[in-house]
């Protein structure tokens, strides 16, 4: 589907409420995890996807997807332990130097 389509379609997302500045380490972390992680995966398969219809001679091409894939992976990662490091920071102030 072309990405005109995929954008086309999402339904807009309301502006965040007031509430959600008061929401926990553990909060964050499962919203983290739930939006930004999981498109990131998404995203990963669509570049595999593209990577399998493009012609083995298309080597600069593939070479570019996976470096693309790497970057994307490597993301998630850092991202997993900023999670991590959320879900174990619970009840700490953040805002407290150390």
């Amino acid at each position: 589907m072309p990405p005109s389509q995929t954008t086309a379609a999402r339904p807009r997302k309301k502006p965040a409420s007031k509430k959600n500045a008061s929401l926990t380490p553990e909060q964050v972390a499962e919203r983290l995890h739930q939006t930004i992680c999981q498109s990131i995966t998404g995203v990963r398969f669509l570049v595999s996807a593209i990577g399998q219809q493009l012609p083995p001679e298309a080597t600069d091409l593939l070479a570019q997807l996976k470096y693309v894939d790497t970057a994307l992976d490597e993301s998630c990662e850092e991202l997993r332990k900023l999670i991590s490091e959320l879900r174990t920071a619970s009840g700490k102030d953040f805002t407290a130097e150390g």
